[in-house]
């Protein structure tokens, strides 16, 4: 394979950040196979929702937040031009009406995908929360993102929404299949619990993913005026801010922990310890260390991959 073909296939994994596309795949096929199924046959029950319409649902986020990638950069060209020349794909490999038309396309196919499992889950409710999601991620890169605290946000509650609306959908398809009564009512509800649980997993962390990435592009936001954590508050405040964030979920996940006899397996308390509360802890002192983009683009991908782990939890979950 010639470099240039190399080049090409880098640059385009830049602009749609692969490990994270790849990252909210698995998330919502673990949701689905092993939080959703295994959770229905401890009470004897099929999924309702069948592999077909997990996998629409699955593109339709997949090409959404492909989409949302593309037009991110789209409205960022000039933020991207002082932060990363050299790396930057919309204004370098991609001009700006190739973007456009790459994001059109991306979204219109998540669109149809959106259409035709709500079709077939008989819900426009469910439609709307999908087209709802593509119209955010606009909105988000053309102005919110800008914002003090509400890009940050939305950002995190958009991944809240990944493993969620699996649990909603298979919800909807279960009110298709059952009549309702007290039993089905209860059923649903569990696990709208544990849909709801790892919702909060994926808030708190993308959250605080996001607050880093502003630690790694401050220079071009200041000097475009964003108004992000380190423009607003300066990087030892939003040093505090993660701090704060950390102890917060620290403090939250020990207590959900402690509460919920289910998790109280001797392979979830190891889990709990060594792939969350260990490198928690430590992600206190690698922020403090660190000093340039370089450093916190390590805090990055070390947040990343603790998300990636806390994820993998859904594996030793006893139902």
């Amino acid at each position: 394979m010639n470099d240039s073909v190399v080049e090409v296939l880098k640059d385009y994994s830049r602009l749609f950040r692969v490990p994270m596309l790849l990252l909210i795949v698995a998330f919502q096929l673990m949701i689905y196979f092993f939080v959703v199924t295994r959770y229905l046959e401890s009470y004897g029950i099929a999924p309702s929702m069948s592999v077909l319409d997990c996998v629409l649902l699955v593109l339709a986020t997949l090409f959404f937040t492909a989409g949302g990638y593309v037009i991110n950069d789209y409205f960022d060209m000039k933020i991207d031009q002082i932060n990363r020349p050299l790396t930057r794909v919309v204004g370098r490999r991609l001009d700006k009406n190739g973007a456009m038309s790459l994001y059109r396309v991306l979204t219109i196919i998540g669109a149809v995908c959106s259409i035709l499992l709500c079709w077939r889950a008989q819900s426009f409710q469910c439609l709307l929360i999908l087209l709802f999601v593509a119209g955010i991620l606009w909105f988000y890169s053309s102005n919110y993102k800008r914002s003090f605290f509400i890009g940050n946000f939305i950002a995190a509650f958009m991944m809240a929404l990944v493993p969620l609306v699996v649990v909603l959908f298979q919800n909807q398809f279960m009110l298709l299949e059952y009549n309702m009564n007290p039993d089905l009512m209860y059923i649903m509800k569990g696990l709208l619990i544990y849909g709801v649980s790892f919702s909060f997993v994926g808030f708190a962390w993308t959250f605080i993913l996001e607050v880093v990435n502003d630690l790694i592009s401050v220079k071009g936001d200041r000097e475009l005026e964003c108004h992000t954590f380190p423009v607003v508050w300066g990087v030892q405040k939003t040093k505090w801010l993660l701090y704060g964030c950390l102890t917060l979920m620290l403090v939250l996940s020990a207590l959900f922990f402690y509460f919920t006899p289910s998790l109280h397996s001797s392979a979830s308390l190891r889990f709990y310890v060594c792939g969350f509360f260990v490198p928690a802890l430590s992600l206190f002192y690698i922020i403090s260390k660190s000093q340039s983009p370089a450093d916190y683009k390590l805090v990055l991908n070390y947040v990343m991959v603790i998300f990636a782990v806390n994820i993998a939890y859904i594996f030793v979950l006893d139902f």
